[in-house]
């Protein structure tokens, strides 16, 4: 069996992406003997186990892709050790790991030489990170570091900018600059380019600032319904109409108490 091929074919099916490919990867991979693997430089093992490792962040097994992508880190370097970084850190993110996710992205922006793309996801992706450990300010750093990328090339993958002008309507939100968190979401809303998710994502955001800061019901209510329009996945749908309902009753409760002078 000729071991590079077959892992070329993996790659492949892989990045093709659905499910059924990344069963056909599956067999593929599994159709690879310990004996042929013997045969093998230090550089192909490591191609090997890093694709190994790839393939199960995309089927959703984060710890097999740590437990093989960790065995890469000890036999390559340069951009494919960035890349194996990125995927652990990532696996940790769907762990909710979110300190130890930031430990190896780190690790994988300080690596030397990387292309624009990697550093660009790896950017990203600590963004995401320090948000959800609630390092608003930290988050605003590396927004700021992807937002510079974009000026000096604006052929970057867009999905990322938006990902991160997002990211600043929560930061800034959350750090009770309303009219900066503003600023950005009227910059997503009025460009007419960003993905529909993202859009959705914003409108909400809007909506829980007016729910939590202002108490303006009706506001949030317009925001969610908006936010609603863009929604695709039934899970979002779900969790949207949740949203106004709960706010409709926190309304009519809100105003109760108001008029017992309470509010």
């Amino acid at each position: 069996m000729n071991v590079m091929k077959t892992i070329q074919k993996v790659y492949d099916l892989m990045i093709d992406g659905g499910d059924k490919n990344l069963d056909k990867a599956d067999k593929l991979m599994n159709s690879i003997k310990n004996e042929d693997l013997k045969k093998l430089s230090k550089t192909e093992l490591g191609e090997y186990f890093f694709i190994c490792g790839q393939m199960a962040y995309f089927k959703d097994y984060p710890d097999k892709a740590i437990k093989l992508l960790e065995v890469v880190l000890k036999i390559i370097d340069g951009e494919k050790k960035a890349d194996a970084l990125l995927y652990i850190g990532s696996s940790y993110v769907d762990k909710d790991d979110f300190k130890t996710a930031k430990k190896y992205l780190i690790d994988g922006l300080n690596v030397k030489d990387i292309t624009k793309l990697r550093r660009l996801k790896i950017l990203v992706e600590l963004s995401l990170c320090c948000k959800d450990l609630e390092e608003y300010k930290e988050t605003i750093n590396y927004c700021s570091k992807v937002i510079d990328m974009y000026k000096n090339d604006p052929n970057l993958a867009l999905d990322y900018y938006y990902m991160t002008l997002s990211d600043l309507v929560v930061c800034y939100w959350k750090l009770s600059k309303k009219p900066k968190a503003l600023e950005y979401a009227n910059k997503i809303l009025t460009d007419g380019k960003a993905p529909n998710w993202i859009v959705s994502s914003v409108y909400m955001f809007l909506g829980h600032m007016s729910w939590e800061n202002d108490r303006d019901f009706k506001t949030a209510i317009k925001n969610y319904n908006e936010a609603l329009k863009y929604a695709k996945s039934k899970k979002d749908i779900d969790h949207i109409k949740r949203l106004i309902k709960d706010c409709k009753e926190d309304e009519v409760y809100f105003n109760k108490q108001k008029k017992k002078g309470h509010a």
